[in-house]
């Protein structure tokens, strides 16, 4: 099974399209978005709109998790802030926000050994997709909560 990943895309649209151009060319049989396609880049709509035509699965990215639900944005640096007050703006449709309120965090395929999600394996049990691998205590953490997923 051959999946292609797509991730932390920001809002840049020019790069988004050369991305799924290359992609087109290898044929996956999934192609899976991390999340994170909102932020920072001047192409929000553009790069939403390309991301729900092109992938099979579109997951949250805390960028995403900010836009939907703004108070989480405390937790984000003064720029991240900025970025995702700008991709609001640009999202102009209730459906495009609709769109982003229901995505999903993760992504799990047991049968062919695929889990997916923005931010560390173990943040997913209680919807921390802010959380990041620092230390060899946060990769273990994730570890074991795959280790508990397989049969």
């Amino acid at each position: 099974m051959l999946i292609a990943f797509i991730s932390d895309v920001h809002g840049n649209g020019p790069a988004l399209e050369e991305v799924v151009e290359k992609i087109s060319t290898l044929r996956p049989d999934t192609v899976i978005c991390l999340g994170d396609v909102v932020g920072y880049g001047p192409h929000v709509q553009r790069a939403v709109n390309l991301v729900q035509a092109t992938t099979d699965v579109y997951l949250r990215g805390n960028h995403e998790d900010m836009l939907i639900h703004p108070a989480k944005k405390i937790r984000a640096n003064l720029n991240a802030r900025e970025a995702i007050e700008y991709s609001d703006k640009q999202l102009r449709t209730p459906a495009q926000r609709d769109f982003l309120r229901l995505l999903p965090t993760e992504y799990v395929d047991l049968a062919h050994g695929v889990y997916c999600g923005h931010g560390t394996a173990s943040s997913f049990e209680d919807n921390r997709i802010w959380d990041y691998v620092i230390t060899s205590a946060d990769a273990a953490d994730g570890l074991n909560h795959l280790r508990s997923l397989s049969p």
